[in-house]
């Protein structure tokens, strides 16, 4: 059993914790952010070369492609950090409370479940493009580019599985936040 004088030190564990995972999300916001910004600059120098000078860069499609792809595995983390993201959710609505808990939670194991093995598949695909890679751009090999799938969703199972530990939102009460 732990004694009273345990707490401080448990509380400022937890306030390490806290900062931890506060600049782990804002170092995530960034690299998201960071990579739309780059997106929109290399379209629109493509875009620009086309107009102008009739030519482009010859990777920029492919490098494009490849961002799009971690933008979109950065945005899901990061709305399933914020709990934002894409559910269905008129089940749980019909069910009393401790219903909602138990349907909530096993959706969370479900979409935890999908994605390791989306995790799993990816790594399956890296594999496969390391053993005739080819460039994404300047001698980058194309599975660089990939490496955010299986590490996404990686990062996406701990996330929904974090969020069983943590257990479901607080609701609103009917009616409450629906209208958007």
């Amino acid at each position: 059993m732990q004694s009273s004088a345990d707490y401080p030190r448990l509380h400022r564990e937890s306030d390490r914790v806290s900062r931890l995972l506060r600049g782990l999300h804002r170092l995530e916001d960034g690299l998201l952010a960071g990579l739309l910004l780059i997106l929109l600059l290399l379209a629109v120098a493509q875009i620009g070369l086309r107009w102008i000078a009739d030519t482009g860069w010859i990777e920029g499609e492919t490098v494009q492609r490849s961002l799009v792809l971690w933008i979109a595995l950065l945005g899901a983390l990061g709305a399933a950090r914020e709990r934002r993201h894409l559910a269905l959710d008129l089940l749980p609505r019909l069910l009393p409370p401790w219903g909602r808990r138990l349907v909530w939670a096993l959706a969370q194991l479900i979409a935890a479940a999908l994605c390791a093995v989306m995790a799993w598949y990816g790594w399956s695909l890296i594999e496969l493009e390391r053993e005739a890679p080819g460039v994404l751009f300047a001698g980058v090999p194309s599975w660089v580019g990939m490496l955010i799938i299986p590490f996404g969703f990686a990062l996406l199972t701990l996330r929904f599985l974090i969020a069983i530990a943590l257990g479901p939102p607080n609701e609103a009460p009917a009616g409450e936040g629906d209208a958007t």
